[in-house]
């Protein structure tokens, strides 16, 4: 499964759903779609992170 084939399953992705709802629709267990909010929640943390010294840069230019 990729990338792109999450919202094609999962059209309605602004409304919340549970890891056992996207387990089923996505054919994944449970465990494994936690794991992998938890690696995208780390992924935005350290990116986001990573943007805000320059952020601090570009406001006080």
């Amino acid at each position: 499964m990729t990338q792109k084939t999450i919202p094609k399953l999962l059209p309605q992705a602004a409304a919340p759903h549970s890891f056992e709802e996207i387990a089923q629709q996505t054919g994944l267990s449970r465990e494994r779609v936690c794991r992998l909010e938890q690696k995208a929640l780390e992924t935005l943390r350290t990116s986001a992170q990573a943007r805000a010294p320059q952020t601090l840069l570009e406001t006080e230019a």
